[in-house]
């Protein structure tokens, strides 16, 4: 017969009211009326969090009982005791170890109690991420001191205890000293790997993108949240049961670390979700804005405005910060476009409707960044940020406030809704035929009261909702999201590099002086593409005055070589003839230096000049073919090289105390081949070179493509071309410029600068201009060739494929 002296009192009533005579029972009749009375086992979620409850409370009473007062420690983990629900049975340990054997689980766990064991670890989890919210002004250290206090206080008397059972082998054992030090040990070790799973829920990495890039990056910190979570949480259990079972023949046990990585990366990721829901829908409704640093600038001047993006709260003040920003952001714009001379039409009309407040395409950016004024461009990108953002939420002058969301809804038509739902809007018509009187009023006033206590308790619940979810103040939500740390609101000026004024050669007592003199400053910068046609007569203008200015500055230093060149007493040796000579070359070489340096310079600053360079470089302007245009540049470059050179067709006087020299026989020349320039020219026989390339342009480029596609169409025409199949002509031909405009607008925005994308901006009339793939390959050579710093990027967006693709028909799917 089975042992009934194991069973409690209850346990034989139940028996007994069953069965009177229990010792008519066989084995198995027994153990099925025994089975039959046993109450059921609780496994409800409510269970599961009461248990989780009951398991915090319950550790910081076995903390407070070991390390600080017994007595108190024992009513508190009592209880934490009587929290838990009774006949619960504990989903993490059925997890962990399954009751009907590892093997016939997957990787050995039950799946089924994972649910539970998660909400039994809720509330511990709870409290280590409430700890760290709370204290996050306080910085790292008040975070790392919460964070050892809410997982220490649960933890530090279980890990003591669990110290005693493991080195006596007894589950009821006292925690000696010993055990109470190495239990604190363990909790410290494993309190720095809490904080770093807390750390990845509480502080994720900032969704700097819109749209679906910043769904995803979002995404990413919730999967981030679960792997950190689970990484931790598993090393925590291998720190614990290491310190536990520390020189005892206890072995480790692998399916509880292995339990515990699974169950803290599910509640890592659980944890982490509403911060990413609300990320999520944050990008969503800013997916039009762009993430750059000029939306930054536009999200500053609100927070500086508000006096900090926690005050942004109030609809108030988010009104007065978001309407200061928008009028200083135009009334700089105003200012800026004054700047501007002869901008396109298109510009022109972009500039004018950003001061208005309207939105801006990007074919409008391109062509206010087209004009080259860097803070200009900052301005209009700023203003159109502005401009989005109001239109997120209910942006009302009349009652100076801003705001959003289902709450701002709900309190805008709270009027018509109130009317509605209590009916207080029938009255008047009641009482206009009459039937109204004391009663109806007594009857209706509890159902209003009713129907005003149910609006009002929904509207602060929308509240609610709206401050969890980022959408009661868009203000905030946008200065919070783009603003930086930079605080900075506008384009900083670029500084001048090269003040006015002389300069001053500081001297050097340790270099040795020159019988020459100091080698002279470099000229300033000449530019020839600024110059009129009338160059000639200023050339020679400045050029008589340079002869005169260096006829000034070279009498003193011959004078000075002169009085120089007597010979010492000490030094009979050196004759006047002599020191005449290594005067003359000295002058020489000065005046070589100064040639050579000055045509240096000239020759590279025409390469660089922004005029030659539209031409083709200076090579093709000095091609005579380019017409009167380049007849005139190649003017002014010759004036320039002629500017730079110093006039050496005179020799300089010899000194005025300087003995004269007899002349000395010429040195003898070698000949020279014919049909050769002595001065550097190319052989007259020598093959034309062929002529560069030249950048085409569309007239047509700030056309829609359906309606430049129309005007070619016409050219063509009126050219005389033969076309067939007009409309046919004109869908490719539209096809071919959408084409090249979204590879344009892919490069375009690519490149980091304005700058950049202002100079950048002509290869949109250069692809309308290309009549065929080889000619948009050579404008891609000239891309490849002013910009090689975006090479990846040309070649990613105009491959050879992308090319050929611009002329052939997409095939039907």
């Amino acid at each position: 017969m089975t042992d009934l002296t194991s069973l409690s009192d209850d346990d034989l009533r139940a028996l007994y009211s069953a069965a009177p005579d229990l010792t008519k029972l066989s084995d198995e009749e027994l153990k099925a009326a025994y089975a039959a009375h046993q109450p059921k086992a609780d496994t409800s979620m409510l269970s599961a969090l009461n248990q989780g409850a009951s398991d915090l409370v319950s550790g910081v009473g076995k903390t407070v009982k070991n390390y600080i007062s017994t007595d108190a420690g024992k009513a508190i983990e009592a209880k934490g005791n009587s929290l838990a629900s009774k006949n619960y049975k504990s989903a993490s340990e059925q997890f962990i170890h399954p009751d009907d054997g590892a093997d016939k689980h997957t990787l050995g766990v039950d799946w089924s109690a994972l649910p539970r064991a998660a909400v039994e670890q809720a509330p511990a989890l709870a409290s280590d991420v409430a700890g760290q919210v709370l204290t996050k002004r306080l910085g790292p250290v008040g975070q790392w001191l919460a964070n050892t206090l809410t997982f220490g206080a649960r933890t530090a008397g279980g890990e003591a205890e669990k110290r005693a059972q493991a080195r006596t082998g007894d589950a009821n054992a006292e925690p000696t000293t010993e055990d109470k030090l190495t239990g604190l040990t363990s909790t410290l070790a494993q309190s720095a790997l809490n904080k770093m799973g807390t750390s990845a829920i509480v502080s994720p990495s900032k969704v700097t993108a819109t749209g679906i890039k910043g769904a995803l990056q979002a995404g990413g910190n919730v999967a981030k949240a679960a792997a950190t979570e689970g990484v931790t949480n598993a090393a925590q259990d291998a720190v614990s049961q290491g310190f536990a079972k520390r020189g005892t023949d206890q072995e480790m046990d692998p399916a509880a670390t292995k339990g515990a990585l699974i169950m803290g990366a599910l509640g890592g990721g659980v944890f982490s979700m509403p911060h990413a829901a609300k990320e999520t829908i944050t990008v969503t409704r800013m997916r039009n804005q762009s993430a750059d640093e000029h939306t930054a600038m536009a999200a500053n001047r609100i927070t500086e405005a508000a006096g900090g993006s926690k005050e942004l709260s109030d609809p108030t003040v988010a009104f007065d910060a978001t309407k200061r920003a928008v009028d200083d952001v135009r009334r700089e714009l105003s200012d800026a476009s004054k700047s501007v001379t002869n901008p396109s039409q298109v510009a022109a009309n972009a500039i004018d409707a950003a001061k208005r407040g309207d939105k801006l395409s990007q074919r409008d950016l391109a062509a206010v960044d087209a004009e080259g004024n860097e803070q200009l461009s900052s301005l209009v990108r700023q203003a159109t940020a502005l401009s989005k953002l109001v239109d997120m939420g209910n942006y009302d002058s009349g009652e100076g406030r801003f705001a959003g969301g289902g709450s701002e809804f709900a309190r805008k038509n709270a009027k018509a809704a109130l009317f509605g739902l209590t009916g207080i809007g029938a009255l008047p018509h009641i009482a206009a035929q009459g039937g109204i009187g004391l009663d109806t009023l007594s009857a209706t006033l509890p159902h209003v009261a009713s129907s005003i206590a149910t609006g009002y308790g929904g509207y602060r619940g929308l509240k609610v909702l709206d401050k969890m979810l980022g959408t009661a103040s868009p203000a905030q939500t946008f200065a919070n999201k783009f603003g930086d740390a930079s605080g900075n609101v506008r384009v900083q000026p670029p500084l001048n590099q090269s003040p006015t004024g002389p300069k001053v050669v500081p001297q050097n007592s340790l270099t040795t002086p020159q019988p020459w003199g100091p080698v002279p400053e470099p000229m300033p910068k000449f530019k020839p593409d600024v110059l009129e046609p009338g160059i000639a007569k200023i050339v020679e203008k400045l050029q008589r005055q340079k002869q005169q200015q260096t006829a000034r500055e070279a009498m003193p230093l011959l004078r000075q070589l002169a009085q120089d060149a007597k010979p010492a007493p000490e030094a009979p040796g050196l004759d006047a003839s002599a020191l005449n000579e290594q005067i003359k070359g000295a002058l020489l070489m000065a005046s070589a230096r100064r040639k050579l340096a000055g045509q240096m310079q000239a020759e590279a600053e025409a390469e660089v000049s922004p005029m030659i360079q539209e031409q083709g470089g200076l090579e093709a302007v000095r091609n005579p073919a380019m017409g009167k245009r380049a007849q005139e540049l190649i003017s002014a470059a010759n004036a320039l090289a002629r500017l730079r050179r110093q006039p050496e067709e005179e020799a300089p006087a010899p000194a005025p105390d300087a003995p004269e020299t007899p002349p000395t026989a010429p040195e003898p020349s070698v000949a020279q081949p014919k049909n050769v320039d002595t001065r550097g020219a190319t052989p007259t026989d020598a093959p034309p070179q062929p002529e560069p390339f030249v950048l085409p342009e569309s007239p047509h480029v700030f056309k829609e493509p359906k309606e430049a596609a129309e005007a070619i169409y016409n050219e063509a025409v009126a050219g005389g071309k033969t076309i067939r199949h007009a409309e046919g002509f004109k869908a490719g031909t539209t096809r071919r410029l959408a084409g090249e405009e979204a590879i344009y607008n892919k490069i375009s925005t690519a490149m980091p600068t304005v700058a950049e994308r202002g100079a950048f901006h002509k290869y949109l009339a250069a692809l309308w201009g290309s009549d065929s793939p080889d000619v948009v390959s050579q404008v891609r050579e000239h891309m490849l060739a002013e910009f090689p710093q975006h090479a990846g990027t040309i070649m990613q967006h105009l491959s050879d494929e992308a090319i050929k693709g611009l002329w052939t028909k997409p095939k039907k799917k």
